[in-house]
């Protein structure tokens, strides 16, 4: 579900980030299961994507029930679908009313910044690129990553437009910086969906990949309530100094993904 404050500038969008969230979740869910629960006939969703077809209102608002989108991207999303025919009245209340969210501050993250936080092959196809020629290729990267080829393709010119990666004259792909790093100015629904794909992709290796070739480890313990900002502060620290220690070592082979969690268990008594 796309975060309330993020208004994306196309219909297509909010199909594209929902197939992307569902493929993550099940890399054999296919563009056909996907027509198929949206009651849609694959063809007719594969032009809608490309950006090509067009839907009425009333199918529309029964898709964008389908997405579960809350009702202020219900009506982004009914609004970008209305502006695609010809030139009426409604349409042009609904390209105003596209206008205002626009234009409105906490709308002015752009899809691709959205998009590179809460897709969580954003960042391991930097790491890939950044690892070996071989995956200078979108099919090799889409094997790799169990995505379609169009998804990497498409992954690939959003970090280019965002300065992630910058393409050579000859075609080649060069990662611009060492390190990825999310700001504060994202805002917490991309972080907490980019959370989530990353714990989903570690359940999956918890039951698919070799003991040896991954680890696992949970810890309960105690601590005091005003101590936890502080403990946050130098797990973060160590975490990110272990990293860059093998990070920076030549001959690397595999890109991992590492997520750290600290959560309370229960609830603490009230004194009374």
């Amino acid at each position: 579900m796309l975060t309330d404050t993020h208004f994306p500038l196309d219909a297509p969008a909010y199909l594209r980030a929902e197939y992307a969230k569902r493929r993550s979740r099940r890399p054999a869910y296919s563009l056909r299961a996907f027509a198929r629960d949206l009651e849609l006939g694959v063809s007719t969703l594969s032009e809608f994507l490309r950006g090509k077809g067009g839907m009425s209102y009333e199918r529309a608002l029964f898709i964008s029930k389908k997405l579960d989108l809350s009702p202020e991207q219900m009506e982004h999303f009914c609004d970008l679908v209305q502006i695609r025919g010809q030139e009426t009245v409604e349409q042009i209340a609904a390209r105003r009313r596209i206008e205002r969210r626009l234009s409105h501050p906490e709308g002015s993250l752009s899809l691709d910044q959205f998009a590179s936080v809460a897709n969580w092959y954003h960042l391991a196809i930097l790491e890939l690129i950044d690892l070996s020629p071989i995956y200078q290729n979108a099919s090799v990267l889409a094997e790799t990553l169990f995505l379609e080829i169009s998804e990497v393709e498409e992954a690939i010119d959003r970090l280019v437009r965002l300065s992630l990666l910058v393409k050579t004259p000859e075609g080649r792909l060069n990662r611009a910086s060492a390190q990825t790093v999310v700001g504060q100015d994202v805002p917490s629904q991309a972080i907490r969906t980019f959370h989530r794909q990353m714990i989903e992709q570690g359940m999956q290796t918890l039951e698919t990949v070799p003991i040896d070739q991954r680890k696992f480890q949970s810890i309960v313990f105690s601590i005091r309530m005003a101590d936890c900002k502080e403990f946050s502060s130098e797990l973060e620290k160590l975490t990110m100094q272990l990293v860059d220690k093998f990070h920076q070592r030549s001959g690397k082979e595999r890109v991992y993904g590492l997520t750290t969690q600290l959560f309370p268990l229960h609830e603490p008594l009230q004194e009374t």
